[in-house]
């Protein structure tokens, strides 16, 4: 149940949080601006809207360390009116205050983030609307290899077929070459397998090339229409929601490809939720204990300089996967280790 010291701890943070966002996403909206008009050398709407899109994905991006920012700034100016020391003479623990934070604090991690993803999956639904098309075709360039086989997709006709398809393999019985040609392949979801029109089928014996035409011929793949569509939109990791990377994820693996830049933005995301909590414990190590040692205001300032050390850090161990075949979670894991091992070692130093 709320107390009225839940309430006033989490509108606190709340306020603070906030308007740290607010001034960050401002600055982030306006380098990002400026940088479209000095790459393009030209000054338009569209490029207002191009930096306006990379908000959300900047959203994910700050709220951590946003966060953390409100949250000293918040409790920081309760401790400067002794509001946190009436509350530990009251017979309130650190752990429960740190629990009322770190509550208030994920919640409005919760609705920003929540947000967040939504506009990245609507961003994202909307791209993928405007590229497909229905009628016509949509580029896809796409080289399959199963086997001995060698498929090559130029063309995505609509959800359910592909144009344009060229198949090159070896004949199991006699390793003669086969090239087999189709203007359209459409899925059948009940077999799962491609079925071929008007097939043209070329057999290289010897010196001679017999040809050969096939009425309907059906072709066993994994690939779905939806796979094909995603493969030739090729959105970036961080234009996808955190449900659409997963599922990207997914079908790579489900194709035997590597899937590294998308599994290493998921994991990135997740890290940043654990980041949060862990950013908060280590606020209420620089609020609590006694100011004759050193000021509130330079613990603020302390505390600001070790949460943009360990936000650059952990922006350096992001990546490190994509270089070395490692998991994605063992990189991440590191700066998260490191982050709690210090919070809870200061934090048992005051409580």
């Amino acid at each position: 149940m709320l107390t009225r010291m839940d309430r006033h701890l989490g509108l606190t943070i709340w306020v603070a949080s906030t308007l740290v966002l607010f001034v960050f996403l401002l600055v982030s909206l306006i380098f990002s601006f400026v940088g479209e008009i000095t790459n393009k050398n030209l000054l338009s709407i569209h490029m207002l809207t191009e930096s306006l899109s990379e908000l959300p994905h900047q959203i994910q991006v700050l709220l951590p360390f946003c966060l953390f920012i409100g949250t000293l700034v918040g409790l920081g100016n309760l401790a400067n009116a002794n509001e946190l020391s009436v509350f530990r003479t009251a017979g309130v623990s650190v752990y429960r205050l740190y629990a009322s934070a770190v509550v208030a604090v994920m919640v409005l991690y919760a609705i920003l983030y929540g947000t967040s993803e939504l506009l990245l999956a609507k961003q994202s639904t909307k791209q993928m609307s405007s590229t497909s098309v229905p009628t016509g075709n949509t580029s896809a360039n796409e080289w399959i290899k199963e086997g001995n086989t060698f498929s090559f997709i130029r063309d995505i006709s609509d959800k359910q077929t592909v144009s344009n398809v060229t198949q090159f393999g070896l004949d199991d019985s006699s390793s003669n070459l086969v090239i087999r040609r189709t203007p359209l392949a459409s899925y059948d979801a009940t077999a799962s397998s491609w079925r071929f029109s008007d097939v043209n089928e070329q057999r290289i014996e010897d010196d001679s090339v017999i040809n050969r035409q096939v009425e309907v011929d059906l072709w066993s793949n994994v690939r779905t229409p939806e796979m094909f569509l995603k493969r030739s939109r090729d959105q970036k990791p961080k234009e996808l929601s955190i449900w659409q990377l997963y599922e990207q994820v997914v079908d790579l693996q489900t194709l035997g490809e590597s899937s590294k830049s998308y599994s290493n933005e998921l994991w990135t995301r997740v890290a940043r939720i654990v980041t949060t909590i862990g950013l908060v414990l280590l606020s209420f190590t620089f609020l609590l204990g006694s100011t004759r040692e050193l000021g509130m205001g330079a613990r603020i300032a302390l505390g600001l300089l070790i949460g943009l050390s360990f936000h650059i850090l952990q922006d350096f161990f992001a990546p490190i996967s994509l270089v070395f075949d490692i998991h994605p979670l063992v990189n991440m894991g590191f700066p998260l280790v490191l982050l709690f091992g210090i919070a809870v070692i200061r934090i048992n130093r005051v409580a």
